[in-house]
């Protein structure tokens, strides 16, 4: 998605206030110069949030799920500049979702753990989003459920776009090829405050 003019792009382009490098440059970058470095680590009370021990990836490693991810989303259908919903604590997974959705050609849309059916219904009436990303439980309260009560078409769990794109990853693998020419990255992020309505 490119919301300024040919002209307002090339105008600050020139005057240096804006580069051409993205955040996928960046990561590439990374994963290259040091592909054995730790590149993310979960938090230690991972267990307590979504139920699985913490991990910790390498760039190699972070690199590979993250274009897993992405050719998990395209193979579900995903299109072009649209939003995917995604719901989760600070886990690897969210990090990796950043870029992936990038990759993919998607915008990303990170909702607080804590809202419910009412601010998230309110996103997904005002972004027209079809993918909703959570996991199943936390404390009781079905993310899931919600998500398919509230109308998202591609309902998808924490493990299905995870730890099963993690034990999949070396058997589906295609190279970063077939990405080029879909992402601008962008995300749409959302303020609370003491306002009535959310405001993205």
């Amino acid at each position: 998605m490119i919301l300024h003019s040919k002209e307002l792009i090339e105008e600050y382009t020139v005057k240096g206030y804006w580069g051409t490098r993205t955040l996928l440059d960046l990561f590439y970058k990374n994963c290259e110069a040091h592909p054995e470095r730790m590149a993310v680590e979960d938090p230690p009370d991972r267990i307590e949030l979504v139920g699985t021990p913490p991990k910790s990836l390498t760039y190699a490693q972070f690199k590979q799920a993250v274009e897993a991810m992405a050719d998990e989303l395209l193979r579900r259908g995903l299109n072009k500049d649209e939003v995917v919903v995604v719901q989760l604590p600070n886990i690897w997974e969210l990090a990796a979702l950043y870029l992936a959705i990038a990759l993919a050609g998607g915008i990303i849309s990170p909702l607080p753990w804590q809202w419910r059916e009412k601010d998230v219904g309110y996103v997904l009436k005002l972004t027209g989003a079809r993918f909703y990303i959570a996991p199943e439980w936390f404390k009781g309260f079905g993310y899931l459920k919600m998500g398919s009560e509230l109308g998202f078409k591609h309902v998808i769990s924490l493990d299905e776009i995870g730890e099963h794109v993690l034990d999949i990853v070396e058997f589906r693998w295609r190279p970063f090829s077939r990405f080029l020419g879909r992402f601008h990255h962008h995300g749409i992020f959302w303020s609370s405050g003491s306002f009535e309505q959310r405001f993205g």
